[in-house]
């Protein structure tokens, strides 16, 4: 180092010494004819960096060297007559034989033949300087133990050759994301041809991420795993909780807030990643899931438990960088799982990194669609990276790496290497080993460095590209090591150990295949990463298998699959049956022996039913297709179980999937060959479901109703009043025997058929409710009959609270409607039946409760239910309770700023989630908790409530979004359009309560008192008859839900007595509602209490206490959060 340091100084002060040394373009110096004093000033550099490094001087040069020119240099001068005084009798010695490092003898060596070589190694002592400068700034490189390093010729790992502006790129989005003040996840998208270094740019960046306080984290997806659904992305979370349990720092708190996040549920995500329960320590805070769910949600539970994992453990302090390799491989549910996690809003300080060949994804791809979804998003930062071949300068700096000498010294090598390979990195890399396995490029031992005949590299005929380049070298290999290479490539770009531990014990197979690999690791040509095998690239991967010949290929297949299927015990089976059931299937057109494809097809429904549990559906779906392309006719004779199993598994994943028209041929494939109710009932259940998901629920009933009647159940096809009410007698009369306790302590149903009926009841009770409402009421009262005829299931409790829900909605008993609710919970508890939690915690707490409880009490159950039914993956529920608890948060009171950011949190829940008909729904509860607080300019009669989301107009719907108009109509003084929008709402409604008790309740509340302020302001007694039903409903209602509506009750009474001139009732009645609202926290309407009596002091003449009220209304609206309706009062008022 020292030595180097040196020189770098010496030559400085030689060039100080010498301004007039030309520069490094010396080409037309030398055309004036002053090439000789160039090449004697550096010859005359190598003698004095010569004797800086020896000691000594080269050698005695001859006194007929002083007769130059008497234009030469002074420096020049003085050099010669340094020499002429050395000693004849020295002989030249070589720096190597002294020990000086190789690159510095070459450095000297060229500077001393500069004169006689035909193409000199310098041009100037500038060139010289820059060598030196490198050589003393990389010290490990071209000084220290460099002879050692480079004779065993290691290629460079990871370094950046001409990519130094993509990793910025890469950099740059990383510091983006963690920064405070990042609004979005970022996206970095690396693309470019295979072999161009995509994910060695990554590689590179990794130790920069760490440093920055990254948790890197990388999978790869495989072209021959595509069936393996999540392989990739879980053996990504499985190497980051692997970091994750090692970091001791935070381990404690990055536990609890697993446990926090996921709760029970986390069962289901450490079934999948191993290393997830190394991380919460304890495994027994991991059960294993009680919630038996299947098909969509399923997948959505699967991605609320990835988002969870994240969010606990992922933050803009402790980043997580997320890379998969190769995503023109990724499965389906991979990419869905990754768009859910870069998308959400909740989560901060993840940036995911990912690289594909652009040449291979064509313009209908999913992962092009999957990109633009990502694009339109908007909430991701998305970073795109192109990576081409290496040019000229980097293919010289790689080489110049790779052998450990300057890159002056191998530019022709590398000129040639380019050439021949295009500068592809991975080429450049195998076939700079090929120069060297050949010999053609060899370690002098004399000379202490690489040496190459550039001749016969240029003639070399080479590969036309890196796949053919590795053949070429795998068929040199060792016979045993080829086949090795060979099945290990048949298996994909990895494969566990085991597996070729199951073949070796194959009695064909007497070679161990594991010691094979170990030697094509020692090539290069493979890896070994824990107890798995690699290759070094997917190409390499590519070359191993393009040598099994085509027309072998699916007979090498079919000999594969079936030496693990015949080797492996049942354990190995179970680990590996994706592996086993691919290989057969590619061979699976070679099949003759029937009996072997009927237990192949067996072994397709085992896989397609573990696919499925793992969320991955379109996997699963292939696999049931396989299979059932495996069976014939003669199979519904011999195998009936099998083929009614494989085509209705088949049929529910193409439910999941949208392909409706194929679920229906597969339905109607088993239906036509159905021969007793057993095998008509799953295929009859998943058309109902289908049906219904579609929005066909009258399709569905009459699916429905055959079904029942052949369990005994007989229901009308029509529905009259008197069949109506049957129902409701017969509950009725079932349930006067037995008290609430006996209900909850009934024995479990035990008759299967009963079973199945209360199954399809189930099913069909929330679309009948939402879309079928005659329907209702029939089955809610027979599954309530059913169980207590035949004793309790799971189902019975949806059964009780939804008789509970009929009894309070429609029959407004509202006392046993809420007891049969807490029975339909206490029986929940009773089945552990979590997975239904969200629906039935949506009927009890937002249809059931309010109307006898505290409606504050509902609020955190309601919120709880959101959070379950995301971790069960019922999002249809979680939203729907989302939506309830927004709408009720909003008639309570609840502080609007606060509202407000979780109506749009949740709104946005809805939108992840596909649950666009609660989204539209919610709509207007949603704008007018913005509008209230002053967050819109829009009219109420204009586009505040205009359903721009195109939904059907339902019932429901339309109800929802007349009421929120004719509130705020009425709070902000439009009366006569709150009156006709009242009259609408009635016509929508008619005698139909069914909605929740904010629309219902309220509803009739401000109907009534729009009513009365109209008759006030124009004398008018026409809504005389409105009026009346109105205050008839509220006492019946503060009768039942005193906290929640006895303080309305008492406004409606102060504004009807101030209509009827009973001043001093209506001073008494405001007073009341004012102190009633403030004790029961209806901050609200202690506001228009207070406002209403305001306005009754002005009009009565009393000022003093009239602007009393209305400050204290100001001040309560506003509290609330309601800034334009305070703003409203003070400007009318104050």
């Amino acid at each position: 180092m020292k030595m180097a340091l040196g020189a770098v100084q010496a030559v400085g002060e030689m060039r100080e010494f010498a301004p007039s040394m030309p520069p490094p373009n010396t080409a037309n110096h030398r055309e004036k004819g002053n090439g000789g004093d160039v090449e004697d000033d550096l010859t005359c550099l190598g003698t004095e960096l010569y004797e800086l490094f020896a000691g000594q001087p080269p050698y005695i040069q001859s006194r007929d060297v002083s007769n130059d020119s008497s234009e030469a240099s002074g420096y020049a001068s003085h050099q010669r007559q340094k020499r002429d005084k050395r000693s004849s009798a020295q002989r030249f010695v070589p720096l190597r034989e002294l020990g000086i490092p190789s690159s510095l003898c070459d450095l000297v060596t060229g500077l001393l033949k500069s004169k006689e070589a035909s193409k000199p190694a310098y041009k100037s002592v500038v060139e010289v300087e820059n060598d030196l400068v490198l050589i003393a700034n990389q010290p490990q490189k071209y000084l220290f133990n460099q002879n050692k390093v480079h004779r065993e010729f290691q290629i460079p790992q990871h370094p950046l050759y001409g990519r130094e502006e993509q990793m910025t790129k890469l950099l740059e989005a990383f510091y983006w994301t963690t920064n405070p003040s990042a609004p979005n996840n970022g996206m970095v998208l690396i693309s470019g041809y295979a072999g161009t270094g995509k994910s060695c740019l990554v590689a590179a960046a990794r130790d920069t991420l760490l440093e920055r306080g990254a948790c890197f984290a990388s999978g790869k997806f495989d072209a021959m795993r595509q069936m393996r659904p999540l392989s990739a992305v879980v053996s990504a979370f499985d190497d980051f909780c692997a970091l994750l349990a090692c970091d001791e720092d935070r381990a404690d708190m990055v536990r609890e807030a697993i446990a926090t996040a996921m709760g029970s549920e986390g069962g289901v995500l450490a079934d999948m990643i191993p290393n997830l329960r190394k991380v919460m320590s304890v495994s027994e805070n991991f059960a294993t899931s009680s919630s038996n769910i299947g098909g969509r949600e399923a997948m959505q539970r699967l991605m609320f438990l990835f988002r969870m994992l994240l969010r606990a453990t992922c933050s803009r302090t402790h980043p997580v960088v997320l890379f998969l390799d190769d995503l023109q491989w990724a499965d389906e549910v991979s990419l869905e799982l990754v768009h859910a996690l870069i998308t959400d809003v909740e989560l901060r300080g993840l940036l995911f990194v990912g690289s594909y060949r652009d040449n291979e994804v064509s313009p209908d791809d999913p992962l092009t669609t999957w990109l633009g979804m990502v694009r339109n998003s908007g909430r991701v930062n998305v970073c795109s990276v192109a990576i081409g071949n290496l040019d000229g300068s980097s293919v010289n700096s790689f080489v110049s790496d790779a052998l450990g000498m300057l890159p002056r010294m191998t530019r022709d090598l590398s000129d040639a290497v380019s050439h021949k390979t295009g500068g592809n990195a991975l080429f450049v890399d195998q076939f700079l080993a090929s120069l060297r396995d050949e010999g053609v490029l060899s370690f002098s031992l004399t000379t202490r460095r690489w040496q190459w005949d550039i001749e016969k590299i240029t003639a070399k005929d080479i590969a036309d590209n890196v796949v053919e380049l590795m053949m070429e070298k795998i068929r040199s290999l060792a016979p045993e090591v080829r086949s090795a290479l060979r099945v290990a490539a048949g298996f994909g770009a990895q494969c566990h150990q085991d597996i070729f531990h199951i073949i070796d014990r194959a009695s064909e197979n007497i070679a161990a295949t594991n010691i094979a690999l170990d030697i094509a690791v020692s090539e290069g040509l493979m890896m070994k990463v824990g107890t798995s095998y690699l290759f070094s690239h997917d190409q390499i991967q590519r070359a191993a298998y393009s040598l099994i010949p085509e027309p072998e290929l699916v007979a090498f297949h079919l000999q594969l699959g079936r030496s693990l299927w015949r080797s492996c015990s049942a354990d190995e089976l179970e680990s590996h049956l994706f592996v086993v059931v691919d290989q057969l299937h590619r061979g699976s057109c070679l099949l003759s022996n029937h009996n072997e494809k009927v237990n192949i097809a067996q072994l397709s429904l085992m896989a397609g039913e573990k696919a499925s549990s793992m969320s991955g559906f379109l996997p699963a779906s292939t696999y049931f297709k396989a299979g059932i392309q495996l069976l014939v006719e003669g199979d519904w004779e011999m195998h009936r179980e099998l083929c009614f199993d494989l085509y209705n598994s088949c049929a529910e994943m193409e439910h999941i999937l949208g392909d409706f028209g194929g679920m229906r041929q597969r339905l109607h494939e088993a239906l036509k060959r159905a021969r007793n109710l057993e095998e008509k009932l799953r295929p009859n259940f998943n058309l109902m479901q289908c049906l219904g998901a579609q929005g066909n629920v009258i399709e569905a009933i009459n699916t429905a109703l055959p079904v029942l009647s052949c369990l005994g159940e007989e229901v009308p096809t029509v529905l009259s009043k008197a069949s109506v009410q049957k129902e409701l007698v017969s509950a009725h009369q079932l349930l006067c025997e037995r008290s609430e306790e006996d209900i909850s302590k009934l024995n479990p149903m035990a008759n299967s058929g009963k079973r199945e009926a209360m199954k399809v009841l189930n099913l069909l009770i929330y679309y009948v409710f939402t879309e079928k409402k005659e329907y209702f009421p029939v089955f809610a009262s027979r599954m309530v009959s059913l169980s207590l005829k035949y004793g309790v299931c799971s189902e019975s409790a949806m059964g009780f609270c939804s008789y509970g829900m009929l009894l309070c909605i429609l029959l407004g008993d509202y006392d046993r409607g809420f007891r049969f609710g807490q029975v339909g919970l206490r029986l929940m508890e009773r089945f552990q039946v979590r997975e239904h939690l969200a629906k039935i915690y949506v009927v009890v707490f937002a249809m059931i409760n309010p109307w006898k409880d505290p409606i504050q009490a509902s609020l955190p159950c309601l919120k709880e239910a959101v959070d379950v039914g995301l971790s069960n993956g019922d999002t249809e529920s979680a939203m729907l309770a989302a939506h309830a608890y927004g709408g009720m948060s909003l008639c309570t009171g609840y502080s609007l700023v606060l509202l407000v950011e979780e109506m749009s949190h949740y709104a946005k829940q809805m939108v992840e989630c596909t649950q666009h008909h609660t989204y539209t729904i919610n709509r207007p509860s949603r704008q007018a908790a913005l509008y209230l607080l002053g967050g819109t300019n829009e009219e109420i009669e204009g586009s505040l409530f205009d359903d721009g989301e195109g939904d059907r107009a339902s019932i429901y719907s339309n109800a929802l979004l007349l009421f929120h108009r004719m509130w705020l109509q009425y709070l902000f003084g439009e009366y006569e359009n709150a009156v006709i929008t009242s009259e609408a709402l009635h016509k929508a409604t008619g005698t139909n309560k069914s909605g929740g008790f904010p629309s219902v309740c309220n509803g009739t509340l401000y109907s009534g008192l729009a009513a009365i302020a109209l008759a006030r302001k124009c004398g008018s007694t026409q809504d005389s008859d409105k009026i009346q039903s109105s205050m008839g409903q509220m006492k019946v209602w503060a009768s039942s839900a005193p906290w929640n509506c006895q303080h309305k009750l008492e406004l409606i009474k102060a504004e009807y007595a101030y209509l009827e001139g009973d001043h001093l009732g209506a001073a008494q009645a405001y007073d009341a509602s004012i102190n009633l609202a403030k004790k029961h926290s209806f901050l609200h309407e202690q506001a228009l209490a207070l406002e209403r009596a305001g306005i009754f002091f002005l009009e009565s003449g009393d000022h003093d206490e009239a602007s009393e009220s209305f400050t204290k209304a100001h001040d309560c609206y506003s509290q609330w959060g309601a800034y334009r309706k305070s703003a409203h009062i003070k400007k009318l008022y104050l």
